[in-house]
């Protein structure tokens, strides 16, 4: 299936039927687990779901259900979340922040979700991702050593705008 196929899937009554759950972390694993959920975060990853595509979406669904109360499409934004719980990109920062924040009961099942995946990325070690603006150019270098050797090995690094640690 084509990832837009699978994007207008989420937000519909059959899909939001077959995943039935009482807490959003009952939700979170039980969109993980879903074949739709799956395939769109491996269109993600392989760069066949472009962020615009993504924030369309999400931006019409947002409109389509503006007035309606309670929110008709959580459980499709909640499995957006799912879908970009293990990606580290800008856009997967920004929407998993973004919702989190939301503290209308209207939302709650999906920010609820998001706040889940973003506290699951941020226990992961060595994932957690900062951006430093810089003002001059910076260079950092790292050395390491593995137990009973010697040095094993260096990278240098040169930001002209830009350093992110991971």
């Amino acid at each position: 299936m084509m990832p837009a196929i699978d994007l207008e899937r989420l937000a519909t009554i059959e899909f939001e039927a077959e995943v039935v759950a009482s807490t959003p972390s009952v939700l979170r694993v039980l969109l993980a687990r879903r074949p739709e959920v799956c395939r769109l975060r491996e269109a993600y990853e392989t760069g066949c779901l472009p962020d615009e595509q993504v924030r369309e979406h999400v931006s019409s669904l947002l409109c389509e259900g503006a007035a309606s109360n309670p929110f008709p499409f959580q459980i499709a934004l909640a499995a957006i979340a799912v879908v970009l719980e293990a990606v580290f990109s800008p856009l997967a920062e920004e929407y998993l922040t973004d919702l989190g924040r939301i503290r209308a009961s209207r939302f709650s099942n999906a920010s609820g979700v998001a706040r889940i995946c973003s506290g699951i990325r941020s226990e992961r070690v060595g994932t957690v991702s900062r951006t430093f603006p810089a003002q001059v150019a910076m260079s950092v270098t790292c050395d390491w050593t593995l137990p009973g050797e010697p040095s094993t090995g260096a990278y240098h690094i040169l930001a002209d705008t830009e350093l992110k640690v991971a």
